[in-house]
């Protein structure tokens, strides 16, 4: 396994479908896990502003802002698209499927890459 000097601890929230509320709409029960060895790093796109972060028009026109990261978890580590990851206290959304990726010309397994994301307003 790969060591980063500089890696984080990351709290994974891992969620299992609980049912449905009254709206049909699944609910989620979710079991916080500290995951150390964590390294973080803010995505990369022309349309960001700063370190991973752009502004959107939604619904009504609301101006939100959008913050999105990558993070490299340990090889291992169980996360589907389900879950969340709280990163220096704000909670962030697994956006897609996680990639699991090992170099084909040497082996190594740096671990599980994920990309986050974070909406306010």
């Amino acid at each position: 396994m790969t060591s980063f000097p500089f890696a984080e601890s990351i709290t994974l929230l891992k969620r299992v479908r609980a049912g449905t509320n009254a709206d049909g709409n699944d609910v989620f029960t979710s079991t916080p896990r500290v995951i150390p060895g964590c390294v973080v790093w803010p995505t990369t796109s022309a349309s960001l502003v700063g370190q991973g972060l752009r502004i959107e028009l939604r619904t009504g026109g609301q101006a939100t802002a959008v913050a999105s990261i990558n993070v490299l978890l340990p090889p291992g580590t169980d996360v589907t698209n389900q879950d969340a990851l709280i990163w220096r206290g704000k909670t962030y959304e697994v956006e897609g499927d996680p990639d699991f990726f090992s170099s084909p010309f040497t082996g190594s397994d740096p671990g599980v890459v994920v990309r986050l994301t974070k909406v306010e307003g």
